[in-house]
């Protein structure tokens, strides 16, 4: 029973240490603005320019629209397009301070061929752009090959719609990022419109923004603080550490000892009542990330709203529910695999 104790108290305090160190290294969420947004549209079957859509300047609008138009109209030929354009400053971060990164945008209008479509977000050529002069002649171009997809659909309205822009945010710290967001595919003899709040929203929520998880700083005394290697390296080296360390485990696990011998026979059935209590309050619920209402996690599509939950996953650590495309939990920024 005694090696048993010591066993376990030995264990707690290595826990302890582990878990203090693991808060250490936890970093802060930082919301980043916009410093200009727009969308420009053009028809490529006009490329004269007859209807002027190439030389709006949409830099004032309280919305960005993501728009295409092919053939949608027995009146004639037509293929409008609009690209969505967002630029951030990114000179006063690291590389190396940034754990996550993800574009949030909030849509409040949409017609869609289907319930959910793929949109795009490829990284600018140019970032000398400013929103009150754009439009489609002189926009900047973008990589094809650096994108990030994320589905958005009909359950994501007045909802944040997130990509996944690490790598893209990381390449470019220290200088503007510009984005450039559209549909995956154009379907022929279609319209599609997804309208999402810009910055000149009058609700700071419902803004564009770059969520950034991010790392403390990695110099001097914080570095041992993030990564707990030298301070518990430190620590375990000097006697004082050990001592320290013995006299914890003996006081736990002398204190440990008599509370068993004396409370033997209640100890088990408290502990299963205690079980039980945890699993019936936390096991088999989930919270709509829509509706925010208490579901059951067996159901396949919300009751209160419809959201299909097909998408999503529970995060291990908060159980707050993330979209299964990412890696890490946009609550809590903890790994969801």
């Amino acid at each position: 029973m005694v090696s048993l104790v010591l066993s376990f108290s030995l264990l707690s305090v290595t826990m302890y240490h582990q878990y203090s160190y693991a808060q250490q290294a936890t970093g802060k969420i930082v919301d980043l603005y916009p410093t200009d947004d727009a969308y420009v549209v053009t028809d490529r079957y006009d490329p004269q320019g007859v209807q002027g859509l190439e030389k709006v300047n949409t830099g004032n609008l309280q919305f960005l629209k993501v728009w295409y138009a092919w053939n949608a109209t027995k009146s004639g030929k037509q293929f409008i397009g609009s690209v969505v354009y967002l630029k951030f400053d990114l000179t006063n971060l690291k590389s190396n301070n940034i754990k996550l990164a993800f574009l949030d945008l909030t849509p409040f209008a949409m017609q869609l061929t289907s319930s959910t479509r793929e949109l795009d977000v490829y990284t600018g050529l140019d970032n000398k752009w400013n929103e009150s002069k754009i439009d489609y002649l002189n926009a900047p171009h973008f990589y094809i090959n650096q994108s990030s997809t994320s589905l958005v659909g009909y359950s994501n309205l007045n909802q944040s719609v997130t990509w996944d822009l690490t790598q893209q945010v990381k390449s470019h710290t220290g200088s503007f990022l510009t984005l450039a967001l559209l549909f995956h595919l154009n379907n022929l003899h279609n319209e599609e419109i997804v309208d999402f709040y810009s910055k000149e929203n009058t609700d700071p929520l419902k803004r564009p923004k770059l969520e950034l998880i991010t790392l403390p700083e990695t110099t001097g005394e914080t570095s041992s603080s993030v990564t707990g290697q030298n301070n518990g390296a430190a620590f375990f080296d000097s006697g004082y550490g050990y001592v320290t360390i013995g006299i914890i485990v003996a006081a736990i696990a002398i204190g440990g000892f008599f509370i068993i011998r004396r409370k033997n026979k209640d100890s088990a059935s408290t502990l299963d009542q205690k079980s039980a209590g945890r699993v019936q309050t936390t096991s088999g619920t989930i919270e709509c990330p829509t509706c925010k209402k208490t579901i059951s996690t067996d159901y396949k599509h919300c009751p209160h709203c419809g959201l299909s939950l097909d998408q999503y996953v529970k995060c291990r650590s908060c159980g707050r529910l993330s979209l299964s495309s990412i890696k890490f939990c946009t609550n809590c920024g903890k790994d969801l695999y």
